[in-house]
């Protein structure tokens, strides 16, 4: 954002276009860790643990929502160039990505903490356990994200701060994505090694192969060679 002509920034609307993606981070992130709450819900039907899923959903659909009016109310009114240095435009820029940042890490730490007591009583090996613990991994962009915003949150280069910020909130959403999948990892890797290995086996029966000639065997035309010359034995 640091690398932006001075003249898209004058135009309101450039402003609202580059503004825009703090709304659909938001939603992004809580459907992603909605998608994991609901997860837990169908795979532990125990009373507890459903009742702490319901929980966090409904605490990450008021959160988000609550970031999302904030974003919107900065859309509209911090959207000219000359607002920028507002008090609600720097709350917005500072104090609103703290707080953001914030549920994103509390929110990451309780979807990791939920399934732990579930999965250590499970009566399986120790490597089982590991891997069902892998299995439901946790963005830990968001702790990098909130330390960013942190260090930065008293500069009044508002627009530099959100370039850099920019990049750890790119991160954070597309590896909150990819965690909110992480679950169907296993399936779909046994599932593509399913594939290909029955793929594999026949079309390796239909390479011709090769074996060593014997003095039954029609091996075709022999050349030897002589100090006359090479003599042909058929």
């Amino acid at each position: 954002m640091w690398d932006i002509r001075a003249v898209n920034l004058i135009d309101p609307s450039s402003t609202q276009v580059l503004s825009a993606a703090s709304i659909t981070f938001c939603w992004a992130t809580c459907f992603a860790k909605i998608s994991i709450l609901l997860l837990y819900k169908r795979i532990f039907p125990f009373c507890r643990e459903r009742i702490a899923a319901w929980i966090c959903i409904v605490a990450d659909v008021v959160l988000y929502t609550a970031c999302i009016g904030v974003a919107i109310g900065s859309l509209v009114e911090c959207a000219e160039l000359d607002r920028i240095n507002d008090s609600y435009c720097r709350y917005n820029s500072g104090g609103q990505l703290v707080f953001s940042s914030m549920v994103n890490v509390v929110t990451d730490l309780y979807l990791l903490i939920l399934p732990i007591p579930r999965l250590l009583n499970l009566q399986v090996n120790r490597g089982k356990k590991i891997g069902l613990l892998v299995t439901f991994p946790v963005d830990f962009a968001s702790l990098a994200r909130l330390v960013n915003v942190s260090i930065y949150y008293q500069s009044s280069d508002v627009l530099w701060v959100s370039g850099h910020n920019a990049q750890f909130t790119i991160a954070e959403i597309n590896i909150a994505i990819i965690v909110a999948c992480a679950t169907s990892f296993p399936v779909f890797f046994t599932r593509v090694h399913s594939l290909a290995s029955s793929n594999y086996h026949p079309n390796v029966s239909l390479l011709p192969t090769t074996r060593p000639c014997s003095d039954s065997d029609s091996c075709g035309s022999k050349v030897t060679g002589s100090n006359n010359g090479p003599d042909i034995v058929m």
